[in-house]
């Protein structure tokens, strides 16, 4: 995890970071190996645990930045990025190494990208929407 990202310390940043506020308590972190970390904190914090297992702690890899982050994601999960057209779509493809056997179903996913919220909840042609929670 890279946690200047995170607590947005990072010399570059991704634009919107809402979780700044949950590792202000943070005072760094040491890494011990390759399979365990320690978080060395300003005062006692249970929450901590809970914030870090959530679905909205993502582990960054240090050696790409944030802006390559922003246009070819890397990571673990059961979809593997295929492309990105800005405003047009986001394509991905099935993770042949996802660690759950048999996930995801769907093989593939197209989905339309938009600059607006009000674009990304009312895409113009539904038709041409394919999602991996939808298909089979």
């Amino acid at each position: 995890m890279h946690l200047d990202l995170l607590a947005g310390t990072a010399p570059e940043n991704f634009k919107v970071n809402f979780r700044k506020g949950w590792y202000a308590n943070v005072e760094s972190v040491t890494v011990k190996g390759d399979h365990e970390a320690v978080f060395n904190l300003k005062e006692p914090q249970p929450a901590l645990l809970a914030l870090l297992a959530s679905g909205f702690t993502p582990v960054y890899p240090c050696h790409v930045p944030p802006a390559k982050m922003r246009q070819a994601p890397i990571g673990t999960g059961p979809f593997k990025f295929v492309e990105y057209k800005a405003n047009q779509t986001i394509k991905v493809a099935k993770n042949p190494t996802y660690w759950k056997k048999g996930l995801p179903i769907s093989t593939a996913s197209n989905t339309p990208s938009s600059p607006t919220a009000r674009r990304r909840s009312c895409p113009s042609s539904p038709a041409s929407t394919t999602s991996p929670f939808l298909s089979r």
